[in-house]
């Protein structure tokens, strides 16, 4: 292979400059050119261009590698460490939450099964006050063995869940000498009401009832009186 060489003070070709590679060494070469004068030439062997691009190619994939997977590595932890992170502050606010939220959920729950309770001691005297067939006494039954219209339709206005193992008592009042036309009849319903929510203040040391208890009355003239 030959190119024209130019002189930096004579623009123009003082001679040719040779270049020459082994066989067996593809990328080691020499270069032949002229000195001063195109007179004499210079040997000088140089490392081939596709050598520098090879070197150049294997360092810059090594490094990459190297940065490539540190860098992987910083990101897998520092998401493993935002994944705990994150866990722990989420049952930190879950259960502020549930003592926000549901431990007055629960105070509600108690206050409607009271107001359950009020509406079936109503029902039960309502029906109870125009029973002709009612005696004197007391008549009691604990849920769910009700039977019975008056204890059986009480009964069906209570929740079980709420008020599990209710007792419904029906109570009328004896005649009086000589009557008075005030006799009275009386159905009570009571039981207890589990909390469930509300245990969670334990969880802080607190000291909190396990059950409330839940005792609803109504009294009605009975209308089957003698003489009256």
């Amino acid at each position: 292979m030959t190119d024209s060489f130019l002189s930096p003070n004579n623009p123009s070709p003082v001679g040719t400059f040779k270049r020459s590679c082994p066989v067996d060494r593809p990328f080691v070469c020499t270069h032949e050119r002229p000195i001063a004068g195109g007179t004499t030439f210079a040997r000088a062997p140089v490392m081939g261009f596709q050598m520098g691009l090879l070197v150049i190619y294997v360092v810059s994939s090594i490094t990459h590698q190297l940065v490539s997977s540190r860098h992987r590595r910083v990101i897998l932890t520092s998401f493993a460490s935002s994944l705990g992170q994150a866990t722990l502050e989420f049952t930190l606010v879950f259960l502020l939450l549930l003592v926000i939220a549901w431990i007055p959920a629960d105070f509600g729950l108690a206050f409607y099964t009271g107001q359950l309770a009020q509406n079936a001691s109503r029902e039960g005297a309502r029906i109870a006050s125009a029973d002709p067939t009612l005696a004197s006494g007391t008549a009691s039954c604990t849920m769910p063995s009700c039977s019975g219209q008056i204890l059986g339709e009480t009964a069906a206005r209570i929740s079980s869940a709420l008020l599990p193992a209710a007792k419904i008592d029906v109570t009328l009042e004896p005649d009086s000498v000589p009557s008075k036309c005030d006799r009275k009849v009386t159905v009570t319903v009571s039981g207890n009401y589990n909390y469930f929510f509300y245990h969670l203040l334990k969880v802080v040391g607190h000291t909190v009832p396990n059950t409330l208890n839940i005792v609803r009355s109504t009294s009605m003239r009975w209308e089957h009186q003698t003489g009256c």
